[in-house]
């Protein structure tokens, strides 16, 4: 989306380079690579959202019962828990 943005007003893009995604600083985490949030990065999000949102959707209903029978990935798995957690 930057990249477009500064084409439209005339700016040719050679490098762009990412240092956050909201409140969240990357360091040096490396292009493609990812890893859990912390409880207070989980806040920091929740702060900037507005607050924690209302009670679970059919959609979160169905993936709750995906996790109940051992159904999700294991990355999937420890996202989910992570959002029951603080959801």
């Amino acid at each position: 989306q930057v990249r477009k943005m500064a084409t439209q007003v005339g700016f040719k893009v050679v490098r762009l380079h990412r240092e956050a995604i909201g409140p969240l600083p990357l360091g040096d985490l490396a292009e493609g690579a990812w890893r859990m949030l912390t409880d207070a990065e989980v806040e920091a999000l929740y702060a900037v959202a507005g607050g924690r949102e209302a009670p679970a959707t059919r959609a979160w209903a169905a993936l709750l019962a995906q996790w109940e029978a051992g159904a999700l990935e294991a990355v999937d798995a420890g996202c989910f828990a992570r959002c029951v957690k603080h959801g």
